[in-house]
């Protein structure tokens, strides 16, 4: 979409890649991660503006953006036990919400707002690829001295609609 300096790019991991003209150059801006299969068909419609991208299954219309976006639920006092992938520590929740957003493996992460004093210090969080229910992930356990916290992705990137094809019959899903 030259009239914003953006373009696309489709990838056969199933992200698309939105890139920025900045100082002369292509920058990555960010990657939309919602497809399950290779993209193969990307298209800006202007009069949007909107991209549209396309795998075998679905069609995504997705509002141009510059960078990552991600939205949360949140469960305090609770944490998702055994699927911790990547510890960060000394980080705000905010900053735990960036990195999971910025990852496309990532689909929750736990909290902690201080440290117990032997396994982990304050403010730290556990990056997970696994979900409550999803991807191996149990249900979430209750933690009485309520310092866990769980943060789920409930939509990832800019999606504004998503056309879908199953069995011959048509859904159309309009995003949060």
């Amino acid at each position: 979409l030259p009239s914003l300096g953006l373009l696309a790019s489709a990838s056969m991991d199933s992200n698309v890649g939105i890139w920025h003209h900045q100082g002369g150059s292509w920058k990555l801006a960010t990657l939309l991660y919602d497809h399950n299969h290779p993209v193969n068909a990307i298209a800006w419609i202007p009069s949007g503006p909107l991209l549209a991208s396309g795998d075998e299954k679905e069609l995504i219309l997705w509002r141009p953006a510059t960078s990552p976006s991600c939205e949360f639920t949140y469960s305090m006092g609770y944490y998702l036990p055994g699927f911790n992938r990547y510890v960060v520590e000394g980080r705000t929740v905010d900053e735990c919400q960036s990195l999971c957003c910025e990852n496309p493996w990532c689909t929750s992460f736990d909290y902690a707002e201080k440290g117990d004093g032997k396994t982990h210090g304050p403010k730290t969080c556990w990056l997970s690829s696994a979900s409550e229910g999803l991807n191996g992930g149990g249900g979430l356990e209750w933690d009485p001295t309520n310092n866990y916290h769980y943060y789920e992705i409930t939509k990832r990137g800019s999606r504004f609609m998503t056309l879908t094809e199953k069995k011959g019959i048509l859904s159309l899903a309009l995003a949060g």
